[in-house]
């Protein structure tokens, strides 16, 4: 079973405080067929509403669609055959593939917008993403003024927005989604006068109350009924009925609902209705020109100023007024949401402009969700995602994948990746194996993509992304454990060092071993110093038995004289030292002076 064409949404923002003061006063429920905490709306559901207006899963009653059931459809209200299309019931669709088009006709209105329902299938929004529409007027094409927009409700629901100021009489779906077609909806708008404050000219005496005009009630007999209808005085020159609406609200067209018996029907006829702004400009006038003169049971009149706010609708004409119901079709000003029209929508739509339950025609770009609150991923190409889940729409940046791209590509040699499983592009980093690269070569292999084994000398262990060897065989050093070491204790020597671990063998010195011991006695000398440690072997003399005996004996003989010259220069220093010291000590020679008598 198809999901019905009513999308519900829980609002927690004036509603919820209206409800609390409401649980208060349960005992006071809305009359029948009314919703809302103050029993405003009128309930379009095929069975009941709650109060806040959700239908108690049964969808809306043929006829209307949209939110809360308010919009009124124009593929239905008009005495045209029904159509599986336009019967109401998403479970009767088109299941023939040779179908691609279908014109849908309406009353003579101006375009907002449309809905359309095909059937569930896998590829149903794909197929609705091709599908192309036409809008025309008795033949002639007609293009939209502003918001040509689509918005997924479901994967196999569409809504298109085009805003006309033409009158559009018919509109043609192209492509194999009319093949699986269901449900054309066409929004006439919704009304936005029901229980909106009035003032008018004095009342009959018969006249039960006043407000029969905008209550949403219709004649449900033969007479005219002063409880749901308007009924003016008798004795007067010109009658007003005026409706002041809450807040400016855009009008495409007006009803009105007649008195249903003959004697009061043509109280109607001759009308004006008149509009005017928030300033009190006047916007637009109809004269009705009392045509037929008996009047009708109702009249439809187009609003020909459809793009422009309205803030007072006034019906007014000579002598008596007499009628049931003046109902005004439109919707909020673009930028505006929730049936009052009073809530803003959020700063994340594009142009600020939503649909009546506050979900974003469109987000601002780095934006998605209903109200384009979420902020897409920033590995997104163009910080561009998809509205309803943040799938970014034209790919990921290098080294991100997924849905919303918010996974890393692991070990990509060029840091890339597919979008959608983040398989590398251009193979593995090294040490990685493909087609996933996040596990690490086996044993054995190494390299870009674990394409190259490891080398002879250590075939089972080496690194993955160099493939130097971890352990080398005995005798061997170096990163591929290439080189060989000699004269090692048990063949151990450090592999990056080549120097011997456990020391050298008898004979040999040296970190690494390299050097014999030679002339030492045994062979044996001390590995790093390489002294000989069992003295030297006949002939040679020395710490490391490097002299032979003629050369120790030149060497005794020179150090023994280096040692005579250094002697006899410390002599001559102590002497030279000695004699300035004296010379220091000894007093200078005093002075005599002659003392004599003067002769």
């Amino acid at each position: 079973m198809k999901r019905s064409l009513l999308i519900q949404h829980l609002h927690l923002d004036y509603w919820t405080m209206i409800l609390v003061v409401f649980v208060f006063h349960d005992s006071h429920p809305c009359p029948e067929n009314y919703f809302d905490p103050m029993c405003r709306y009128t309930c379009n559901c095929k069975a009941t509403c709650s109060l806040l207006g959700y239908c108690d899963d049964n969808g809306c009653k043929r006829g209307y669609f949209g939110y809360h059931c308010q919009y009124r459809d124009l593929a239905t209200h008009w005495d045209l055959p029904t159509t599986i299309y336009t019967d109401g019931d998403d479970t009767t669709c088109q299941d023939d593939d040779t179908v691609t088009s279908v014109k849908i006709p309406m009353p003579i209105m101006t375009m907002t917008f449309f809905m359309v329902t095909i059937s569930p299938e896998p590829t149903s929004k794909e197929m609705l993403e091709e599908m192309t529409y036409e809008l025309e007027q008795n033949g002639k094409k007609i293009m939209c003024d502003n918001w040509n927009v689509t918005n997924f409700i479901d994967n196999n629901i569409i809504y298109v927005y085009c805003l006309t100021s033409v009158n559009v009489t018919s509109i043609t779906l192209h492509g194999k989604a009319v093949a699986l077609l269901c449900t054309v909806n066409i929004s006439g708008g919704r009304n936005v006068a029901i229980n909106q404050p009035i003032r008018f000219t004095p009342l009959d005496q018969y006249a039960a109350r006043h407000a029969g005009g905008v209550d949403g009630l219709y004649p449900t007999s033969g007479a005219l009924n002063p409880v749901t209808c308007f009924k003016g005085s008798e004795n007067i020159t010109k009658s007003i009925y005026e409706i002041t609406l809450d807040v400016p609200k855009l009008i495409s067209y007006f009803m009105i609902i007649n008195t249903p018996e003959a004697l009061n029907m043509k109280k109607l006829a001759g009308f004006k209705i008149i509009t005017r702004d928030d300033k009190n400009k006047t916007i637009s006038t109809y004269e009705e020109g009392s045509n037929p003169p008996g009047g009708r049971p109702n009249y439809t009149v187009p609003h020909s100023a459809a793009l422009v706010p309205v803030k007072y609708i006034r019906l007014e004409k000579d002598n008596a007024l007499n009628f049931c119901e003046l109902e005004a079709y439109g919707d909020c000003l673009p930028g505006y949401r929730e049936l009052e029209c009073l809530y803003n929508c959020t700063e994340n739509c594009v142009e600020g402009i939503c649909e009546l339950h506050g979900k974003c025609l469109e987000c601002k770009v780095g934006y998605w969700g209903k109200f384009c609150q979420r902020v897409c991923g920033t590995s997104c190409v163009g910080n561009l995602c998809e509205q309803n889940k943040g799938g970014c729409i034209l790919g990921c940046l290098p080294g991100y994948f997924e849905y919303d791209c918010y996974r890393v590509c692991e070990n990509c040699i060029y840091n890339n990746c597919t979008m959608d499983e983040g398989l590398c592009i251009g193979g593995c980093k090294k040490g990685f194996q493909p087609p996933s690269c996040t596990d690490e070569c086996v044993n054995g292999y190494y390299g870009i993509n674990c394409s190259s084994q490891c080398g002879a000398r250590c075939p089972k262990e080496c690194t993955k992304d160099e493939g130097y060897c971890l352990n080398c065989q005995p005798k061997t050093y170096g990163r591929n454990c290439e080189k060989n070491c000699f004269n090692c204790k048990q063949e151990q020597c450090d592999q990056k060092t080549g120097n011997c671990t456990l020391g050298c063998k008898d004979g040999f010195k040296e970190f690494d071993c390299s050097l014999t011991c030679s002339n030492c006695k045994d062979g044996k000398c001390h590995q790093e110093t390489g002294n000989c440690t069992l003295g030297c072997n006949f002939g040679y003399k020395g710490f490391d038995c490097s002299l032979s005996a003629a050369e120790w004996e030149i060497l005794k003989e020179n150090y023994t004289l280096q040692l005579a010259i250094v002697g006899f220069i410390f002599f001559v220093l102590v002497v030279l030292l000695l004699a300035r010291l004296l010379r220091k000590k000894t007093p200078p020679p005093q002075s005599v002076v002659a003392v004599g008598g003067g002769g």
